[in-house]
């Protein structure tokens, strides 16, 4: 049965998901609650990736009250980083274990780790299924880089002169102009369309390519789980003072130059005694004034660090959509971020967030002084962030925003 005849019928799909690091770090994360929309919708999902944590964390996918199956995420460890076959070899091997899961549609996230070309997917379409590109960032629209701050040569050819070739995703700079291409042959007129997490993203591919067929499916959360809540009982749990504004920050990597953790350094030294922060996030180091978290995977215990929190800050100078500040918007947070990307798709000018301009580090804290000192302005925005969340980003919602997308792609 075609795809479009399964979703005009309701039946059950097959879905393949497929990145490098299976549900690790943001992208990873973001894949976590695609996969329970699937789920939600009562389709079978199964997931492919170079390599798995040593010790998978049960995520509680398969539920009695869910009509969908997981049938969990199945590394392929010898097409890693570290693989010896060629290019072409690979993508035959990645091909045939996604034919062998017999998917109606096969949805590629994140390959940066694995080191994956593009025309992977294009060995994935030869054995049928609706093969969809997700942008979690811009590396599909570039030669290699995920992000491209203030380089535009992906508008007009990537090529050895690549400022960052050696940084993370790296590739050798005599191969990057091919790879600029290959994208232009896979996404662009009649290839394998796009789905981005935001309107910024959106622009950003089609800037980059502009035949592509690029739709926007924001991320989506489990407004259960994350939910405001009771936060004398959080801070008690997890040892915080019940008498102190607490702020929290974040990245996956605080290290990360793109993520700002310098602004929070200088945040954090002229808040002094006015509040108590916490980071969220590896390599805190070099930042003081506030308390490091560490990396935290279970969504119930940051669900406990958000009700903590009053305000959360976002000091991130680029960002694709910034999962963190949905989490903190579900938990009733005001936010704090600079302006950057698609932050404003979920943090909304004096709605649920105060955003000033990037790397502005007088207004960042200015505009987090402001909540500090008024209680009622943390609350009313949280509020309007809360119903945000809520209304436009649950699991439901990113469900209908998915069988919608698939409608219109099995159709063209």
């Amino acid at each position: 049965m075609k795809l479009s005849q399964k979703l005009e019928q309701g039946v059950p799909l097959r879905v393949l998901f497929l990145n490098d690091l299976g549900f690790q770090f943001g992208a990873g994360i973001a894949t976590l609650r695609q996969v329970q929309s699937f789920l939600l919708r009562g389709d079978c999902v199964m997931g492919l990736c170079s390599h798995l944590p040593l010790l998978e964390e049960d995520h509680g996918l398969n539920q009695p009250c869910i009509g969908g199956e997981w049938l969990g995420f199945h590394a392929l460890p010898g097409l890693g980083r570290k693989r010896v076959c060629s290019d072409a070899q690979a993508a035959n091997r990645l091909a045939l274990a996604a034919a062998g899961a017999r998917p109606d549609v096969i949805i590629a996230g994140n390959i940066h780790n694995a080191r994956w070309p593009v025309s992977f997917l294009e060995s994935l379409r030869d054995f049928g299924g609706q093969v969809i590109a997700y942008m979690h960032d811009c590396h599909f629209a570039t030669g290699r880089c995920a992000y491209a701050g203030p380089c535009k040569l992906y508008q007009t050819g990537c090529n050895e002169t690549c400022p960052t070739a050696n940084h993370y995703p790296a590739l050798a700079p005599e191969l990057i102009h091919d790879a600029w291409l290959a994208r232009r042959r896979v996404f662009g007129k009649g290839g394998i369309p796009l789905a981005v997490n935001s309107q910024w993203t959106k622009q950003f591919a089609l800037a980059a390519l502009p035949e592509a067929r690029a739709s926007v499916i924001h991320y989506g959360i489990d407004t259960e789980i994350f939910s405001p809540g009771d936060r004398a009982e959080a801070r008690r749990r997890l040892g915080i003072p019940e008498d102190r504004v607490v702020i929290l920050a974040g990245a996956v990597d605080l290290k990360d130059a793109r993520k700002g953790g310098v602004h929070l350094q200088s945040l954090f030294a002229r808040l002094g005694q006015q509040a108590q922060g916490f980071l969220l996030g590896a390599n805190p180091g070099g930042i003081a004034g506030a308390q490091p978290l560490g990396v935290v995977s279970s969504q119930r215990k940051l669900r406990l660090i958000y009700r903590a929190a009053d305000i959360f800050v976002n000091t991130s100078l680029d960002e694709a959509f910034g999962q963190m500040m949905l989490e903190a918007a579900a938990c009733g947070l005001p936010i704090v971020a600079f302006n950057v990307g698609g932050v404003t798709d979920i943090s909304r000018h004096n709605v649920n967030a105060l955003l000033v301009p990037a790397g502005d580090a007088e207004q960042l804290a200015k505009a987090t002084e402001s909540f500090v000192r008024d209680a009622a302005a943390r609350e009313r925005f949280g509020n309007e962030g809360r119903q945000i969340a809520v209304n436009e980003f649950s699991l439901a919602r990113q469900a209908e925003n998915w069988t919608r997308y698939l409608r219109e792609v099995a159709k063209s």
